[in-house]
């Protein structure tokens, strides 16, 4: 052991002068940035070409799988040649049974009592359609009956129940509707509410969302594992473990809280300055709510496609090709990426509009709609360069997914959760890389790659200036979005009249919601304060405050340079600290 001797640390490159990534001959007395239209030009088309061609392949994908299915398999059933019930079918070659017409007979009726516990292979159960099973012993659940006559009253009352239950979970969740979309209304209120007092009391705000949120979670975990003896241990360990996680976090963040409401304070002053900025995410939510009920729709009927397939004996069923398989694993990926290309959009219109606001000298007269401006530049400029990092995110996304469902059945928990560990860091890390290229990209109108790594760059050379206040900030407004989907719950259960058995099933579904709003809310407000902290690398980049002045407000540069002073100053206390120790542990 001893001390060591050591070559200095490379140092990183610097990013390149701004005139030479903008391909200027020159260097301008004046930049412009955001980079006025004029001087764009189309960023990675070939993206969006790709973009469109898959999306058309999907359309086509889709046709195919339409013309396979029929919806009437799933909510009426078919018999066991794979007849419809309530439809006339059409007879398939080589196979005689087929063809029936049961345009009167829409209930497929099991003819023994052993598909009550064969529910999961009822194809291999003989079956027939008819116009009603009335008939003593038969229970009818929605368009199937039951025969359940050779069972005791003991088996009887479980199969009634464990079929029933389907039954009334739709009828409650057809009830609850207006629930729900009551607790979506509480969620948009209380995240204006939050936004609102986050301008007047911003302070009073940061601080109680914190404090509340370690104290709920600490209360939840308590009635988890005190009060509440009927949870699974699993799902405690789960709450137990959220509230480690939350508390550790307000611990870390709370010494950097001062900083973190200033910057609060001045992102608040950029949003309100701009106020249709609270209209994206607002546009955003619902067009996910219209993405996620697409994507349902498609798996639905997915589900009922197939071609006629046979068993063995009198049995067919409706089975999958190779083709139709690969569709609905294609089908996922596409979702996954609509989602990240719809974020990214948001991302490069918020950070084009904060751009403008803080690239221009009189704040409180903005002359012209930057957020309209933004959005007009995306459309016609860099759609390409969103799908071009959307693609980067998604295949990412879906590779974490593939490989969490292939080690989810492995016996090495510790090998799985490590995996596990190492690709949501990678995933965040490039989604993270992604959203400051497209802040370059909204603020240049470079392709995504030069735009991603000068981002890069800019973020390590202030990387003691504002990484640790970034962070501080970031898990504050994810403590919010937490905040809303709590209280939100909170609010359903107040609503609950008592007439709905599984008002539950609403709550998940109202939660979800509430933190899918949140989250779009949320994150627009931590779409400005990246922007507003890469815009600040940008400008002492390329400015020098004497002959060529900040545009930075006064408020904001304070906040890093004394977040810089403190971060530089316990830097040189460890730094004191090691050398104080015996050279043997150097």
């Amino acid at each position: 052991m001893g001390n060591k001797s050591s070559s200095p640390p490379k140092a990183v490159e610097p990013p390149v002068a701004l005139h030479v990534f903008k391909c200027l001959d020159g260097v301008p007395m004046e930049y412009s940035i955001p980079e006025v239209p004029e001087k764009r030009k189309p960023t990675d088309r070939f993206f969006l070409i790709l973009f469109i061609v898959m999306y058309a392949a999907l359309g086509v994908l889709t046709i195919y799988m339409m013309m396979y299915s029929d919806l009437k398999r799933t909510t009426n059933g078919y018999d066991n040649c794979g007849n419809v019930c309530g439809e006339k079918n059409d007879p398939v070659d080589g196979i005689n049974c087929t063809g029936k017409d049961y345009t009167n007979e829409n209930i497929l009726m099991y003819e023994r009592d052993s598909a009550l516990v064969n529910l999961d292979n009822l194809d291999m159960e003989p079956s027939e359609c008819v116009e009603n099973c009335e008939e003593f012993g038969y229970l009818r659940i929605l368009n199937r009956c039951f025969k359940i006559s050779d069972f005791d009253d003991d088996k009887k009352e479980k199969a009634e129940l464990e079929l029933v239950i389907d039954m009334q979970v739709i009828k409650d969740l057809q009830a609850s509707l207006g629930h729900i979309v009551g607790m979506v209304f509480i969620a948009l209120g209380i995240c204006f509410i939050i936004l609102l007092l986050f301008k007047y009391f911003v302070s009073i705000m940061v601080k109680s969302i914190v404090i509340s949120t370690v104290i709920l979670s600490v209360g939840l975990a308590i009635y988890m594992w005190c009060f509440k003896t009927e949870y699974s241990t699993t799902a405690k360990w789960f709450v137990l473990i959220y509230c480690i996680i939350i508390c550790v976090g307000a611990a870390l963040s709370w010494r950097k809280i001062n900083f973190v409401i200033r910057i609060f304070n001045e992102t608040t002053k950029a949003v309100f300055d701009m106020p249709s900025l609270m209209l994206i995410p607002i546009w955003v939510f619902l067009i996910e709510i219209i993405l996620i009920g697409l994507f349902i729709f498609l798996m639905i009927m997915y589900t009922t496609s197939g071609v006629l397939t046979h068993l063995y004996g009198p049995y067919y069923t409706y089975s999958l090709t190779s083709l139709m398989m690969f569709t609905i694993v294609y089908t996922l990926f596409m979702f996954l990426y609509s989602g990240a290309f719809l974020g990214g959009c948001q991302q490069v219109v918020v950070s084009g509009a904060i751009s403008t606001w803080y690239f221009t000298r009189e704040k409180d007269n903005i002359l012209g709609s930057p957020v309209a401006d933004s959005l007009r530049i995306l459309t016609r400029y860099h759609l390409g360069s969103v799908a071009f990092g959307s693609l980067v995110i998604s295949v990412m996304k879906f590779i974490r997914l593939a490989i969490k469902g292939m080690l989810k059945k492995k016996e090495f928990v510790c090998f799985r959760l490590m995996m596990n560990l190492c690709l949501d860091f990678v995933e965040e890390f490039i989604h993270y890389v992604s959203n400051q290229a497209y802040i370059m990209v909204a603020m240049h109108g470079q392709p995504f790659i030069e735009s991603g790594k000068r981002a890069t760059k800019l973020l390590i050379e202030n990387a003691l200036n504002t990484l640790g206040v970034n962070t501080a900030g970031d898990f504050v407004l994810w403590l919010a979005k937490f905040f809303v989907a709590v209280l939100t719950v909170i609010c359903g259960m107040i609503l609950d009249d008592g007439n709905i058995m599984f008002y539950g099933v609403a709550l998940v579904i109202g939660g979800i919601l509430a933190t899918l709003l949140a989250h779009s809310i949320f994150k627009n407000f931590e779409i400005c304060v990246d922007t507003i902290f890469l815009a600040y690398c940008e400008d002492s980049f390329i400015h020098d405050g004497i002959e060529h002045p900040y545009y930075a407000p006064v408020e904001i540069m304070m906040v890093i340079d004394e977040a810089k002073g403190v971060l530089e100053e316990e830097k040189i206390f460890n730094s004191v600290k090691e050398e104080e120790l015996p050279p043997s542990f150097v």
